[in-house]
């Protein structure tokens, strides 16, 4: 990997020490925030108790900071060789090929990761960059570059990609566990979905969640669920002779107008789910 500073200025991000100073300094200025309604499976505004709409804030970067995280994401994460299991911010991969990874099973156990990019802070991503053999300097500069205020901001394009290069020592865990037990294992940013032909013990299931335990993340207890026959799995109906788009998608997009954009994409989005 890259140990020079100046090598990394020139090459990877286009930009001399003295504006990279300029961007660390005043941080805040290269990043605003971005309220967006949380929605719930049916695409339907999520209330709190008070009724009022939950939100999901975004802190993504703008000007000269976006530049740099786009070009950190294709020159420096997009050449890494992430396990298979992963389809969360792979190229040609997306939560489609995440579940059809499962089609076939009939036994399913699913959990999450709570507030998982919130969890992800500087030293976990410093010690990362590390790990793929960076110089300190370089990750460093990098760590700079792509944490806010103490982690990975919700809504940085290179926010997914160094989640999964943080997650990757537990994933090697976890892949482990899945092969002695013949699971098939896959991960989603913080989705992780195991699924078998054979029942999966419950002794399997503490195995993996230990792994999460003595990590620096926690599973979201309410989302941590088994499951027989037919399973959602991030987003997709997963049968045992192909997939299927839940009712939920029909229905919204019969909603919305035909001719417009999230119709389209929409449409599409549901076309490729049938896809063989």
């Amino acid at each position: 990997m890259i140990w020079e500073a100046e090598t990394f200025f020139k090459n990877i991000i286009e930009t001399d020490r003295q504006e990279y100073q300029k961007i660390k300094n005043n941080i805040s200025d290269f990043y605003y925030r971005k309220e967006v309604k949380k929605l719930d499976q049916f695409g339907n505004v999520k209330t709190d108790q008070n009724g009022e709409p939950e939100i999901r804030v975004l802190i993504p970067p703008k000007g000269k900071l976006k530049g740099i995280q786009k070009l950190i994401n294709s020159r420096i994460f997009s050449q890494i060789d992430f396990p298979p299991q992963l389809h969360g911010s792979i190229r040609e991969k997306s939560c489609i090929t995440n579940a059809r990874e499962h089609q076939g099973n009939k036994y399913f156990f699913l959990t999450d990761l709570r507030n998982y990019f919130p969890t992800i802070n500087n030293n976990l991503v410093y010690e990362a960059l590390i790990k793929l053999d960076f110089s300190p300097e370089v990750a460093s500069l990098i760590t700079r570059l792509v944490t806010y205020k103490g982690c990975i901001p919700q809504g940085a394009p290179t926010s997914p990609a160094i989640s999964n290069l943080v997650f990757l020592p537990y994933d090697s865990k976890i892949i482990k566990i899945c092969k002695q037990h013949e699971l098939t294992y896959t991960r989603y940013i913080d989705d992780l979905t195991f699924s078998s032909k054979n029942f999966i013990p419950k002794a399997v299931i503490q195995n993996i969640l230990d792994v999460i335990r003595h990590s620096p993340f926690k599973f979201h207890p309410r989302k941590t669920k088994t499951n027989i026959g037919i399973t959602e799995v991030t987003g997709v109906l997963v049968k045992n002779n192909g997939l299927v788009a839940p009712e939920r998608k029909f229905q919204k997009l019969e909603k919305l107008k035909q001719n417009s954009k999230k119709a389209i994409g929409l449409r599409g989005h549901i076309k490729a789910i049938s896809k063989k």
